[in-house]
């Protein structure tokens, strides 16, 4: 499969989910939801992971045709996930907005009862959609699990993890029980729809977890980058949060344990309340000339392995597992890691 078919089809699956929601929300008469609204345009006709997985994984399963209502089900869960999320993670200082705080936490309940209604508009029978269901809660509970542990898990008790392997071990639960889990309830969505056997669910639940488990541990790294094609910094608003939120992810830990004093210093400005473009590039560096940068890759890279190693053991090769291997690019391989490195190139 060329880079072309691939995105087209990612694109036409991702369009229809689109317009899905967009009726759905309509339809319910909860459109003047102004956080709700404002995300679901923001994400529209841009390419979805999770519901491009449910939909290839069905396919692997030997499904036909298009899934849309459940592909839905992937992107509003994800969509709830996030509005919790905003809260949790202080996106845009909303600590300091108690009426913003509420109409966020009412977004989050409404995306969790339109999450239901598509579970429902599926048609599946009695069984099938009690399974489903199960799959979804047992989900989302292990992502409030470990959402709780990464509040827990902060510079302040960096001195609980002095043996980096017990951190590792801690760190990779908390990912694999959040982003881990939700992507395989996406995988494993499609393979319910398909009637996949128990082996193959198994295996489609493995990918899942390792996809999102290395996706998540990616996405921390990605927190360091700070510009693209030499845009400003304000394009980034987001970035950086873990560190400034005093979160302790693996490329923050390593960096503190592997860096020099000038590196910690800068970190832990930066998490003081530091917050200038001047220190958060000396952050970003900080990643890179530490090590912490090419140690925390492997880490990914193992994942990436896992899930390519899954696929290969369990389907033979077909155009849905090449499309699948072509997604795990996105693990190891994005602009948000290839601009971190790019800051290592710049004048001091």
């Amino acid at each position: 499969m060329n880079q072309e078919d691939y995105f087209a089809s990612m694109e036409r699956i991702s369009g229809a989910v689109d317009s899905e929601l967009e009726s759905l929300v309509q339809k319910i008469g909860c459109d003047n939801d102004s956080h709700l609204k404002g995300l679901l345009q923001k994400r529209k006709g841009k390419p979805k992971a999770r519901p491009y997985l449910t939909q290839l994984c069905y396919e692997l399963s030997g499904g036909e045709g298009l899934i849309t209502q459940a592909n839905a089900v992937s992107e509003m869960n994800n969509i709830n996930m996030y509005l919790d999320n905003w809260i949790l993670d202080d996106k845009n200082s909303v600590w300091n907005n108690r009426s913003r705080i509420s109409d966020i936490t009412i977004s989050s309940q409404v995306s969790r009862e339109l999450t239901d209604l598509l579970i429902k508009s599926i048609g599946l029978d009695s069984d099938t959609e009690l399974r489903l269901r199960d799959m979804l809660n047992r989900a989302i509970i292990s992502c409030y699990k470990g959402q709780k542990t990464d509040l827990e898990m902060t510079i302040d008790t960096s001195e609980d993890y002095a043996d980096e392997k017990y951190f590792l071990e801690a760190y990779k639960k908390k990912c694999e029980s959040t982003s881990g889990q939700l992507y395989a309830f996406s995988t494993t969505l499609g393979g319910i729809m398909a009637k996949a056997d128990d082996r193959q669910m198994e295996a489609l639940h493995d990918f899942g977890k390792a996809y999102g488990t290395g996706l998540h541990i990616s996405n921390d790294l990605g927190d360091f980058a700070l510009f693209e094609h030499e845009t400003t910094l304000k394009s980034y608003q987001d970035q950086m949060a873990d560190l400034m939120n005093r979160r302790l992810t693996l490329p923050i830990y390593l960096a503190l344990k592997y860096g020099t004093q000038g590196h910690k210093m800068t970190l832990l400005k930066v998490a003081s309340g530091v917050h200038t473009e001047e220190h958060k590039i000396l952050a970003s560096r900080a990643i890179i000339e530490s090590g912490s940068y090419e140690r925390t890759m492997s880490v990914v890279k193992d994942y990436w392995r896992t899930c390519r190693d899954i696929l290969h053991a369990n389907y033979p090769k077909c155009p849905q597992r090449d499309k699948l291997s072509r997604t795990l690019s996105t693990i190891r391989s994005n602009k948000y890691l290839t601009n971190i490195k790019c800051l290592s190139q710049l004048p001091n």
